[in-house]
C-alpha cells in the first residue's frame, strides 16, 4: 500500500467515526429532552414523535435555558400540565419563545388587549395555542378590522367575547377577513 492509500483510509475511517459520534451525541441530546418532556409534562411517545417530526428545533434547545423556563412562565400564569401538553402538541414553537421577555409579554398583552380574565386567557390560549406565536401587530390589525369594517365597538366587551369564543379569528390575516366580509 502506498502512503497516499493509507492516508485516504485513515481519513475515511476518521470521517466514519466522527459521523457516528456526532449522530450518537444528537440522539443523546434528543433523548434527554424526550425524557424531560415525558416526565415534566406526561407526554406519550407518539406525542413526542409527532412534536419532533413537526418541530425538530425544539430538541436542539437547552432544557435549562429554554424549555424549563418556558414551562415555568406558563405555569406562573396558571397553565396546568394538561394545558402545557396541549400547547406543546399543537404549537411546539411556543416553547422556543424567549421565556424571560417575549412569552410573558405576549400573554399579558393578549390578556390586556382583549380584556380577558386570567381564566379566560388560559382557556383561549389552550384552545388555540397558535396565538402564542402570532405577530403582535396582528392583534391591533384584527381589532381595527372589527372596529372599522364590521362595526364592533372598540370597547372590550365585544372583542373579549369574540376572542374567548373564536380565538382562531385573531390569527387570521385581516386582508382575508376583509375579503370574506366584503
Amino acid at each position: 500500500m502506498t502512503a497516499w492509500t493509507i492516508l485516504s483510509l485513515v481519513v475515511l475511517l476518521y470521517l466514519k467515526v466522527s459521523s457516528a459520534v456526532s449522530t450518537n451525541q444528537k440522539l443523546h441530546r434528543s433523548t434527554s429532552k424526550r425524557i424531560f418532556l415525558r416526565e415534566e409534562l406526561g407526554l406519550r411517545k407518539q406525542d413526542l414523535d409527532s412534536v419532533e417530526k413537526r418541530f425538530p428545533t425544539l430538541f436542539k434547545l437547552s432544557i435549562e435555558s429554554n424549555i424549563r423556563p418556558t414551562i415555568e412562565v406558563l405555569r406562573s400564569f396558571g397553565f396546568t400540565k394538561k394545558d402545557l401538553r396541549q400547547i406543546l402538541k399543537v404549537n411546539p414553537r411556543a416553547f422556543s419563545l424567549n421565556s424571560e421577555w417575549s412569552l410573558p409579554e405576549k400573554l399579558l398583552e393578549f390578556e390586556q388587549t382583549f380584556g380577558l380574565s386570567r381564566r379566560e386567557l388560559l382557556r383561549t390560549v389552550t384552545s388555540f395555542p397558535l396565538l402564542l406565536t402570532m405577530r403582535r401587530e396582528r392583534h391591533a390589525e384584527v381589532i381595527a378590522f372589527f372596529a372599522n369594517t364590521v362595526g364592533l365597538e372598540k370597547g372590550v366587551s365585544q372583542v373579549k367575547r369574540l376572542a374567548a369564543r373564536y380565538p382562531p379569528i385573531f390569527y387570521t390575516d385581516p386582508d382575508v377577513l376583509r375579503g370574506i366580509w366584503e
